[in-house]
């Protein structure tokens, strides 16, 4: 059924005193009448609605406004008309409406007439006013009174003496000024500054000024600092206007300055005299500028002695200073002549002691020895001195000799114990690096050599490079046979330990071929077995082939076989729903179903030392429950593994629904038993680690919580809340829900409303759209949250939302016409009537 409609109404509810001031705009909308389909009832019923005679609104702008709002409309008798509002343009103010009301916003209520008005707008008037501040003064009118977009009176800047106009407070630089095309107040005043002079500080060749070199001073006042800083080997002179002071400060400055610093080069001395054995040739004391050349002064030696160098490094006897830049004061230094004294060794020897020396003349040289290298001996020196260690005195020469050494010579001596003798010459002679001749140990029958005295282990033998005397014995042993064989199986890593006669023990850490360490003679037993099995893994090893004679040969066909010991892989289920399952998997495989708490255990056994992976497969199939594995990865070793535990149980899963200051929880809480639940509520987002923390989040408190649902309240409406719920089984247990956000929200939103409230009036609520922008943004700090800041009202405020009908700011509402077209579109006309056709308002959207 749809309801008669007859008519909407604004009802405006104000409240001002101490509060914020809301509008709510409701409009209520009601299809008059039913489409074709509707019952004959509907129609019976629409017969009765009474139609008033309309009256035409016709609002006009007048030059330099606008209208906002339905120009042309048509009321029915006593009905009230849509707001419209008049608008001025940039520089304009409102003044009227033709008909005297003084408000631009208006609403014409209870029609009984037509009604035809135009807005009126007046030009706004604006106040310019110029000034000057010290040293100075203003020719011209100030204050002026400007209409909106006209020119001003001409106003000029006028300095006082000495002084000079630096500009307006607005930053024209001219000091006569027009200001045209005037839109708002002028509020300025001209700026003077006292007349300054230029100092200009210069150095001439050789210097450089210190301090500020430019200087710009008030007029009267006292310049900087400024030295004259000569370079390196110069000194200041003068000023170019006379000053002999090369710090100076200029004072009472009344004129542009431009002075130069002059400087001069400085004057060194040169001195050089001579050291004994030895005279001077030249100029031995000389002045010269900076930076200048001396004259030639050379050193002469004495006989037996030669130049050997100036005091300051100059190692040439002739010289000439250039480029001077200090004082110098030298001494030409001689030294006696030397002889060379050289000390040499053939290949087969070499000299202790310094074997190239140089000493003065009809000095002493030093001791030189000469050593022979090892399996050599010295001979005597190339001038024929047989003693090894010589020095030279009284040296009036330069001196070389020779140092001659020859190969020492080596006894070899060998010989046979029992059972044995030797083939070759048993004494040899040889000299030092080179080699003996062939010996060779021969045993006698039953027996095989054993070694010689000095370690080697071969029956013949020849010593190479000889180089000392040698003695060795070649010793015999009776035959004696080896018993081993093959290890095949065993795990690397590992070991196992086998036995001969029980006894000779035999570690084998690897497959492959082993033989005990003790011989057994010709015609003894042998029976070998296993001691001790391999472990880690754990393995079996068999023997086969493992007893026997000796006969006059090593064995090596027993034959040692090793297989991995293999175990069982299970544990417990517990927590599992009655009637329910878990499906898991081993290494991958292995599929195992369990349908009860209790122990289980997979079908297929491992290798001892295997790896194993126990993972869920399939969860049980009740809602919100799920499984934990412990203790579900290892290596097996050497036993049975049972301790995988299975451990089901149900999740929190918590639910939120914001309303208005508050959020309705929910949870699962009939999948649970026995247990407390406990929430964490924050004004921040929670992570798992930071739940006992809670109370020391922003805004954190915590709960018990007994059923689901739960409403919780008293909250702050458009402000973020995080809750994690907590559940507590009696054993210490914790499980915890998914961190959820939800946000209360306050009352009606897009009501229309597009002015602020101060708490004791509305904010420009009847002026216009920038006017009503500037109260809002005043109180935003203050009075926070108003619907003017919310939704589609603050896209209205700030010209961003698309109206898709009529009504104020964000409330929006379109007509529509019986056959379903919306007004202005389609058969619907832009104002439909509530008649009973098809082209007449028939609901409202």
């Amino acid at each position: 059924m749809y309801l008669p409609l007859q008519i909407y109404r604004v009802f405006r509810v104000v409240r001002t005193k101490n509060l914020n001031v809301y509008y709510f705009l409701l409009l209520l909308l009601a299809c008059l009448l039913v489409l074709p389909s509707c019952s004959n009832e509907a129609e019976e019923r629409q017969a009765d609605i009474q139609i008033k005679d309309p009256y035409a609104l016709t609002y006009l702008p007048g030059e330099n406004g606008t209208i906002e709002g339905p120009a042309e409309q048509t009321v029915n008798s006593g009905e009230a008309g849509d707001a419209v509002t008049a608008i001025p343009v940039e520089g304009y103010h409102f003044v009227r409406w033709s008909d005297g009301l003084d408000t631009p916003r208006r609403t014409d209520l209870n029609v009984r007439a037509k009604i035809s008005v135009k807005a009126e707008f007046a030009p706004n008037i604006y106040t310019l006013n110029y000034s000057a501040e010290e040293n100075g003064s203003i020719v011209g009118v100030s204050p002026q009174l400007v209409e909106y977009g006209k020119n001003a009176n001409e106003v000029t800047a006028v300095p006082a003496q000495n002084y000079h106009f630096n500009g307006w407070s607005d930053g024209v630089t001219i000091a006569s000024r027009v200001d045209k095309m005037v839109t708002g107040d002028i509020t300025v005043a001209a700026v003077f500054a006292i007349n300054q002079h230029t100092i200009l500080y210069d150095a001439a060749e050789n210097g450089t000024i210190k301090g500020d070199k430019e200087q710009v001073v008030p007029h009267g006042a006292d310049g900087s600092l400024v030295t004259a800083v000569p370079a390196k080997g110069f000194h200041f002179a003068r000023w170019s206007d006379g000053g002999t002071v090369a710090a100076r400060t200029d004072s009472s400055v009344s004129r542009d300055l431009k002075l130069t610093a002059e400087f001069a080069p400085d004057i060194y001395k040169l001195s050089y005299t001579s050291g004994p054995n030895g005279t001077l040739v030249g100029t031995l004391v000389q002045s010269v500028n900076y930076g200048g050349v001396g004259s030639v002064v050379k050193a002469v030696a004495e006989e037996n002695y030669h130049f050997l160098r100036w005091s300051d490094g100059v190692t040439t006897p002739e010289r000439i200073d250039r480029n001077v830049t200090t004082d110098l004061a030298v001494t030409a230094q001689f030294a006696v002549d030397q002889h060379t004294l050289s000390y040499d060794a053939d290949s087969n020897g070499s000299i202790v002691g310094n074997n190239l020396q140089n000493v003065d003349h009809r000095g002493k040289g030093s001791t030189v020895t000469a050593v022979p290298k090892e399996g050599y001996r010295f001979v005597s020196w190339s001038d024929g001195v047989t003693n090894t260690t010589r020095n030279e005195s009284v040296v009036t020469g330069d001196f070389k000799v020779t140092a001659m050494f020859a190969p020492k010579e080596y006894t070899l001596r060998y010989s046979a114990a029992e059972n044995g003798s030797l083939d070759g010459e048993a004494l040899q002679t040889v000299e030092h690096g080179s080699d003996g001749v062939a010996v060779t140990a021969v045993p006698a029958p039953g027996y095989h050599f054993k070694a010689w005295s000095d370690g080697v282990t071969t029956a013949m033998r020849i010593e190479q490079k000889v180089s000392t005397d040698l003695t060795a014995q070649a010793a015999f042993e009776v035959n004696t046979y080896i018993v081993g064989g093959v290890v095949t199986g065993l795990v690397e890593g590992t070991v196992l330990v086998l036995q001969n006669n029980a006894g000779d023990d035999l570690t084998v850490s690897a497959n492959g071929d082993f033989s005990f360490a003790t011989e057994l003679f010709n015609a003894s037993n042998y029976e070998a077995s296993v001691l001790d099995q391999p472990t880690s893994p754990n393995q079996t090893c068999t023997v086969t082939r493992g007893t026997g004679i000796i006969s006059a040969a090593h064995v090596s066909d027993i034959d040692i076989t090793c297989i991995l010991n293999t175990y069982s892989i299970g544990g417990m289920v517990a927590g599992l729903p009655a009637g329910d399952r878990v499906v898991l998997h081993n290494n991958g495989g292995d599929e195992l179903i369990v349908a009860a708490n209790g122990p289980f255990a997979f079908s297929t056994p491992l290798d001892d030392g295997s790896s194993y992976e126990v993972i869920i497969h399939g969860l049980p199939e009740k809602p919100n429950w799920t499984c934990e594995l412990f203790n579900s990865v290892g290596d097996l070793s050497g036993q049975d593994m049972n301790d995988v535990l299975v451990d089901c149980y149900p999740k929190v899963v918590l639910q939120a629904t914001a309303g208005i200051r508050k959020v309705n929880m929910s949870w699962n809480r009939q999948d649970f038993d026995k247990v407390t639940f406990q929430l964490c509520q924050a004004k921040t987002e929670i992570s798992d680690d930071m739940f006992d923390s809670c109370l020391e989040l922003e805004g954190g408190t915590t709960a018990q919580l007994d059923k689901s649902p739960q409403v919780i309240v008293d909250l702050t409406n458009d402000v973020p809340y995080w809750f994690q719920l907590a559940a507590l089984y009696p054993g210490g247990r914790k499980t915890l829900s998914e961190v959820i956000k939800a946000m209360p929200f306050g009352g009606l939103n897009d009501t229309g409303i597009d002015w602020c409230a101060n708490g004791f009036s509305n904010l420009d609520a009847d002026r216009s759209r920038a006017e009503k922008a500037a109260g809002c943004k005043s109180v935003a700090t203050s009075f926070p949250a108003q619907d003017a800041f919310q939704g589609r009202d603050s896209a209205s405020l700030e010209r961003q939302l698309k109206k898709t009908g009529s009504g104020a700011a964000g409330f929006d509402f379109t007509k529509l016409c019986r056959n379903g077209d919306p007004a202005g579109e389609g058969r619907c006309p832009p104002n439909p009537s509530p008649e009973t056709g098809v082209k007449s308002w028939g609901c409202t959207r």
